[in-house]
């Protein structure tokens, strides 16, 4: 294990903390401040993978231990985001919880984290192929949350907001499937 995950417990509490005042704050209509948290959280949680990726010396997006750190991070982008334009109070709750699993998994399975490379995936299309699939997953996830909760309440304002984000999860898996077919080219010889 590599000395960036044995310091991630600090990272992921730090970040959890924050996102979970940051949704309190939210919730109580301390927009500002809550939006600060918010912000916060994500700086922290982002300086986490700057130093994983220079500990590493390649982008750590290679290990499912590694895939959940990315997801955690754009779940909270993606929560910062809807709340910031749409001003949903609830969707940071959302984005903080499933942050939380995901970075709580990865302190309880270290196991997760020190893997083998296999050569396909020593390619330069692989990294852009993960994080865009992994953003687009976190908007498409918090779209999904939005139609629920239309359904439930009927506020015709979710509409907007579940049309925005499945257009831009739509068209990051979009662009996910094209660099993934260019990632198959390079690694096996042909489109997969």
């Amino acid at each position: 294990m590599t000395m960036g995950w044995n310091i991630f417990p600090w990272f992921a509490a730090a970040t959890a903390l924050l996102a979970v005042v940051a949704s309190v704050l939210a919730l109580c209509n301390h927009r500002r401040a809550a939006l600060a948290a918010s912000s916060l959280a994500v700086a922290v949680l982002s300086a986490f993978v700057v130093l994983l990726w220079v500990g590493l010396e390649r982008p750590p997006m290679r290990t499912m231990g590694e895939t959940r750190l990315w997801y955690s991070l754009f779940l909270l982008v993606a929560g910062v985001a809807t709340y910031a334009r749409w001003r949903f109070k609830w969707v940071l709750s959302f984005s903080t919880l499933m942050a939380t699993v995901f970075m709580v998994i990865n302190c309880l399975r270290p196991e997760l984290h020190d893997k083998g490379l296999m050569p396909a995936l020593q390619s330069a299309w692989f990294m852009p192929h993960v994080a865009v699939y992994m953003f687009s997953y976190a908007l498409l996830g918090v779209a999904t949350l939005m139609a629920v909760y239309y359904l439930v309440k009927r506020d015709e304002r979710v509409l907007s907001a579940i049309d925005n984000l499945l257009g831009g999860g739509l068209a990051l898996f979009t662009v996910g499937m094209l660099t993934g077919a260019l990632w198959a080219k390079q690694a096996w010889g042909e489109d997969w």
